[in-house]
């Protein structure tokens, strides 16, 4: 749990003294604005390649289908640059429920 609070805080989260008491910990909040994750994600378009494969300039990506039914996310090693569509192999494609041409939002974690 101390993992989760030290990455949220990271992320742009703050604190109070206030203690949840259903769940025994602390209540975290944040402007949509002042989080990281948010604030510098971007939206590509998706390629699906069966030749995907990790390059030497590759850095992990947290990706999601920003979907609010059926979200799904998952975290990749990519290499991307903004302006470009985003190499999915098929599994991935699949794991976030996307499809070649949709679009995908990610940021680099």
């Amino acid at each position: 749990a101390q993992v989760t609070f030290d990455i949220l805080m990271r992320d742009g989260f703050e604190t109070d003294r206030y203690i949840d008491i259903f769940d025994g910990g602390p209540t975290l909040h944040a402007p949509t604005s002042g989080i990281r994750s948010i604030a510098q994600s971007r939206v590509a378009a998706v390629r699906v390649d069966s030749e995907t494969a990790p390059g030497h300039a590759c850095r992990p990506y947290l990706l999601c289908n920003g979907l609010l039914q059926d979200y799904r996310a998952l975290v990749a090693e990519l290499d991307w640059a903004p302006g470009r569509p985003v190499s999915l192999t098929p599994a991935m494609a699949e794991a976030l429920g996307l499809a070649a041409g949709d679009s995908v939002r990610l940021v680099a974690v």
